[in-house]
């Protein structure tokens, strides 16, 4: 697997974020088990929110302290083997952009913060 020559810069990461609707979150169960879900989320003032549950997984592995990874990506164009020569083990390809993020997952405490992100986030899909 070879990392694209086109790498974004944060201004344009975050332009990305804002575009897309949904994205992959994935923290560590308590058996360190790699754990991926959709969340819907809004990028918002240099954070990511999204919304569930207190009371799920994802409340809890948040509550336990576990590391996350957040993932976004939008598939751009397919180029079918017969563009390359038959020189590679597999010529077919996929353009795509992509985000990752890491880090730590916070549960929103401030009430007054909390009603913003989740007008915010209203707003984004209605």
């Amino acid at each position: 697997m070879k990392n694209s020559p086109h790498q974004v810069n944060q201004e344009q990461a975050i332009e990305f974020l804002n575009e897309m609707t949904f994205g992959f979150l994935s923290t560590l169960t308590e058996q360190a088990e790699p754990n991926l879900k959709p969340v819907n989320y809004i990028f918002d003032q240099g954070n990511l929110y999204f919304h569930g549950s207190y009371g799920g997984e994802k409340g809890q592995e948040i509550r336990r302290g576990s590391p996350a990874v957040f993932a976004v990506a939008k598939e751009y164009s397919y180029l079918p083997s017969y563009t390359k020569g038959a020189d590679t083990a597999c010529p077919a390809t996929v353009f795509f952009k992509s985000v990752l993020l890491r880090g730590k997952l916070n549960i929103l405490k401030d009430e007054f913060r909390k009603a913003e992100v989740l007008t915010t986030l209203m707003q984004k899909f209605q």
